[in-house]
């Protein structure tokens, strides 16, 4: 592809993109506006002219693992849960092909953008930053 044809298609993407994204919204007052502008764009020719699948939060986690829940489920929105003692249990569902599952990739890769962030973090904005001796 011709640089020039790559830095227009970029130039579109985040137009899109922070078009999508809209205003500062630190108390997420406006996710269902923004979420129908994601559903909008999707279903526009450059990004594939199709619906948006439904976001189960847990999906992938239920998929990957069993979960065995002892007093209050760990991983709830109930306030009591985080004073619960008793920890839940949980156990791969495939321990042989538990790297295959979407779960496992996204922790891994969510490890490697922090590690990549911090190197260009050193690279960048640390770099001859020092914290002193304690």
């Amino acid at each position: 592809m011709p640089q020039d044809e790559l830095q227009k298609r970029q130039t579109e993407l985040k137009k899109d993109l922070d078009l999508c994204i809209g205003d500062r919204d630190q108390s997420n007052d406006f996710s269902k506006k923004r979420i129908a502008r994601y559903e909008e764009l999707a279903e526009t020719a450059p990004y594939g002219m199709a619906a948006l699948k439904e976001y189960k939060q847990d999906k992938w986690l239920d998929e990957a693992v069993n979960e065995k829940v002892w007093g209050l489920r760990d991983r709830s929105d109930f306030t009591l849960a985080r004073w619960d003692p008793l920890t839940d249990i949980y156990t791969w569902k495939d321990p042989e092909h538990y790297r295959d599952t979407h779960w496992y990739r996204f922790q891994e890769a969510v490890k490697q953008h922090q590690s990549d962030t911090l190197a260009i973090l050193k690279e960048t904005n640390l770099k001859g930053l020092e914290l002193p001796e304690l």
